[in-house]
């Protein structure tokens, strides 16, 4: 059946990227090093939006028969995760006789697989009826599991690892190490656990054993060029072309985020009312006249969340001295450059209005704000240090927000201290003009 191309398959935020996948060959080649050398556990991670998903669910579609998904949440347990995989391996084991089992005892395997599921099943309906907490059934452990995995030619991919609560961390973690002990019966074998920045860490300190066992693979925001090929390749495959202001726009406001250059695409689109492949041998020309509208359609579906994000990164607690966080963002929002600060210029800049600022809490709170904790607000780029935004959208929002913040302050000095204060919330159309400042900054090289 041939391939219908239509906007919300070729631009696709919310999912992984098929027919507008764009090769990143340095990442991709280490993935495949470690994918060919047994007993090999990854760690993939890097920032939200920044395609790790992508990258490796379309290399193991090229080297593996079968993957088992699991999505990984913060009330995930252990046991919900081994039932998620034992289910998914169903299809595998329920139809093994139109399929090849190599491995010697493969039937056996089999033949037990579909007994604990029949076991599993009658439980289930037993806890459903009675209201009874679900548990695993004992003969499904981890290493049956693995065993089954292996006889699949299957591999467990684990997303938003960094999600889960540190005790089942713990658990996935010495998963890894019984995998990576059968990788002698199945070299296959793996678990692929998928997080945020800092998740290869994490695994190492929970089992300090798997040190030389797991290949750490970063995969970092992407780069011009690589935004660049998102918006030509899609622009392709429908048969558009995108107006050159408008790629230039989409690659600025992106920063690196796939995702964004990926919805801003799709929000074109649907203004110039492209609703499948544009006939002819010509492109269809996208003008400029829509990028101000879909820039502001892409604010208003992410304004809600930019706000309940920044709130939360900047939440304190009452004991403190310091609001480090707001602190912090604050010097980043209203510094004029748009690549961000150093740490010494973030300090500088800070102990201009708080002479006594503890410099000692500076690291951890730029730590914590670079993490999903603080929903990865900020970013330190490897190469000059400096620490900004990864979402120019929220420096947009600080900016306005703390100027209304000023005005109410010197508002209530002017009137009575008895004043309600009330923040004000943003308008889009205040973004709208910090977005529209940031790119002609960008054109005239004056970041």
């Amino acid at each position: 059946m041939p391939t219908r191309y239509v906007p919300t398959n070729v631009f696709t935020p919310s999912s992984i990227a098929r027919l507008n996948f764009v090769e990143r060959a340095t990442i991709q080649n280490r993935m495949v090093d470690a994918l060919e050398t047994p007993g090999k556990q990854l760690v993939v991670y890097g920032h939200t939006g920044s395609g790790k998903s992508t990258v490796v669910m379309n290399k193991l579609f090229q080297t593996y028969e079968d993957q088992v998904v699991t999505r990984c949440t913060a009330n995930t347990t252990f046991e919900d995760m081994l039932l998620d995989a034992f289910d998914q391996l169903e299809p595998f084991y329920a139809d093994h006789s139109t399929r090849t089992l190599a491995q010697k005892g493969a039937q056996s395997v089999s033949v037990e697989y579909m007994g604990i599921k029949a076991g599993l099943d009658q439980w289930r309906s037993t806890a459903i009826e009675k209201g009874l907490k679900r548990i695993i059934p004992p003969p499904l452990s981890l290493r049956s599991l693995a065993t089954f995995m292996g006889e699949a030619k299957a591999c467990w991919v684990l997303e938003d690892f960094h999600k889960l609560h540190p005790e089942q961390k713990t658990n996935i973690t010495q998963g890894m190490k019984i995998f990576v002990d059968m990788s002698l019966d199945y070299p296959d074998l793996r678990t692929i656990a998928i997080g945020a920045v800092g998740s290869a860490r994490e695994v190492i300190d929970y089992e300090p054993e798997m040190r030389n066992r797991i290949v750490e693979l970063e995969v970092p925001l992407m780069s011009e060029r690589e935004i660049r090929s998102i918006i030509v390749k899609g622009a392709r495959l429908l048969n558009i072309s995108f107006h050159r202001e408008i790629r230039k726009t989409i690659i600025t406001l992106s920063n690196g985020l796939a995702a964004s250059a990926h919805q801003m695409c799709l929000n074109l689109c649907r203004l110039a009312d492209i609703k499948e492949k544009v006939p002819g041998r010509s492109p269809y020309p996208i003008g400029d006249k829509y990028i101000d509208a879909a820039v502001e359609r892409y604010i208003e579906g992410e304004k809600d969340s930019i706000k309940a994000q920044l709130s939360s990164a900047m939440r304190t607690t009452s004991r403190a001295k310091f609001d480090h966080s707001r602190l912090i963002l604050r010097a980043i929002a209203e510094h004029p450059s748009m690549e961000g600060l150093t740490k010494q210029e973030l300090l500088d800049d800070i102990c201009s209005d708080i002479e006594d600022y503890p410099s000692q809490f500076l690291s951890r709170y730029i730590n914590e704000l670079c993490s999903p904790k603080r929903y990865e607000i900020l970013r330190i780029d490897s190469d000059s240090n400096r620490i900004g935004f990864v979402n120019p959208f929220h420096k947009a929002y600080l900016q306005a927000q703390f100027k209304q913040e000023d005005k109410d302050r010197a508002r209530r000095k002017s009137r009575s201290k008895a004043l309600a204060y009330e923040l004000v919330g943003i308008s889009n159309q205040a973004i709208l003009e910090f977005t529209l400042q940031y790119i002609e900054k960008r054109r005239l090289g004056e970041s």
